[in-house]
């Protein structure tokens, strides 16, 4: 899943512009997915774990919510009249 994060997001920056559209859409996708399963699989500040390895959780899925957002506004950027 990061490596496809990673192709998506690059290819969202640098192909052209129907190119670009579909990779934000399907960045926005697996981030929206990965971020929801990080939240809802049970082992985010799972028993048994340290408040350094539940923020380092937290950090992670908020990051990836973040760069799914950012892929949002750019499928809205590319989408307007004149991009």
């Amino acid at each position: 899943m990061i490596v496809f994060q990673l192709v998506a997001a690059l290819a969202a920056t640098r192909a052209r512009r129907r190119g670009a559209i579909v990779a934000a859409v399907l960045l926005a996708l697996a981030c929206i997915v990965s971020a929801v399963s990080g939240f809802f699989d049970g082992a985010l500040a799972a028993p048994g774990m340290s408040r350094a390895q539940v923020g380092v959780q937290i950090v992670l899925v908020a990051w990836t919510a973040f760069v799914g957002a950012l892929a949002i506004a750019r499928v809205g950027t590319l989408i307007r009249p004149g991009a």
